[in-house]
């Protein structure tokens, strides 16, 4: 058998307890890195909701404040829903905002009396959501396909089919009689867009997912998963509650905000901004991995530095011990 040799002995040994150490270090590196980037990611998804949701909240309060103060002008609070004034009133708010695809007033009937190009004038809307409501008090609906609007409006320039947000306030005279209903239809593509405008805005990579669900956890956003019940994207965020607005759940990185929605408008809506954890820690990945690279390169060459240096301390050993042997081998041959 071939003993191995001091030499070898401690090179093996430096080099074993450098890699030791090196690997060591660049695990706990790597560790603190990952906790740190994790971080960084949530920060930013968290800031991104926050952006997304501020902007929407804004938009709706804006629309909805803005057709109530539309029914509490003079010529509708006058009662006479044939006055000619209504019509141009209602064209200069169509005409300042392009989101609008509908305009108009129905009595309480649910007869549409006057609205903008004509569209549904005389045509009952008493079994629309947006009516029932908007004779008690301001209303603001979740979005919703075109029904009797679809055949009158051009499709849309991308294919997708047409769906609007409803805002109604009921007109009341000047002793708080209901007259009737005033309501306005947004393109629900214009509100997304001022979400994608804050995501754009904020940086996000392309592999950031943003969601807008409602209280019941059906998806209103984006258009391909559009109706889909999804609680669970609710649920396991509220369970998981984080001081610093973000958690980690089932493969993802995740912040989930309430949309500040009009007070009176009954909504309940959220941005779900999320990233898959994978994809959030890749550069800690990589880092570990470089660490990982340089530790192995490192210990190859200190590896090197040690066989030469126990081949300098060793040799005197080695040259002692095979001098012994020689003595007691002349002794044993006397």
């Amino acid at each position: 058998m071939i003993k191995a040799s001091l030499r070898s002995h401690l090179t093996l040994w430096f080099a074993g307890v450098s890699l030791l150490a090196l690997v060591s270090v660049g695990f706990y590196v790597g560790h603190i890195a990952t906790g740190q980037v994790k971080q960084a990611s949530g920060t930013a998804l968290v800031s991104t909701a926050k952006s997304a949701a501020t902007m929407l909240g804004t938009q709706l309060r804006e629309r909805q404040l803005e057709i109530f103060l539309l029914s509490r002008e003079p010529h509708l609070v006058r009662g006479n829903l044939d006055d000619p004034d209504i019509l141009p009133s209602m064209e200069l708010r169509t005409q300042s905002h392009s989101e609008y695809a509908w305009m108009g007033v129905a009595d309480t009937d649910g007869r549409v009396r006057q609205a903008v190009k004509g569209l549904l004038v005389n045509q009952s809307v008493k079994e629309r959501p947006w009516f029932k409501a908007g004779l008690l008090g301001s209303y603001t609906g979740d979005p919703h396909e075109a029904v009797l609007l679809a055949k009158l409006l051009p499709a849309d320039a991308s294919g997708e089919l047409l769906r609007f947000i409803d805002f109604a306030a009921p007109i009341r005279t000047a002793d708080g009689s209901v007259v009737g209903v005033l309501s306005a239809h947004v393109h629900w593509n214009w509100m997304t867009r001022i979400v994608e405008s804050a995501i754009s805005r904020e940086g996000a990579t392309s592999d950031v997912e943003v969601m807008i669900v409602n209280g019941q956890g059906a998806v209103l956003y984006p258009q391909q998963m559009t109706g889909q019940q999804r609680p669970e994207l609710l649920a396991q965020l509220q369970q998981r509650p984080s001081a610093e607005g973000w958690s980690v759940a089932d493969g993802y990185v995740s912040s989930v905000l309430a949309v500040p929605t009009p007070p009176d408008a009954g909504l309940s809506w959220y941005i779900i901004v999320r990233q898959p954890l994978e994809s959030a820690l890749y550069p800690a990945h990589i880092l570990l991995y470089k660490l990982l690279a340089l530790g192995v390169l490192a210990a190859l060459g200190l590896a090197v530095v040690a066989y030469f240096l126990a081949q300098h301390l060793s040799r005197p050993i080695e040259s002692l011990a095979r001098s012994a042997k020689m003595v007691q081998a002349k002794r044993t041959g006397v």
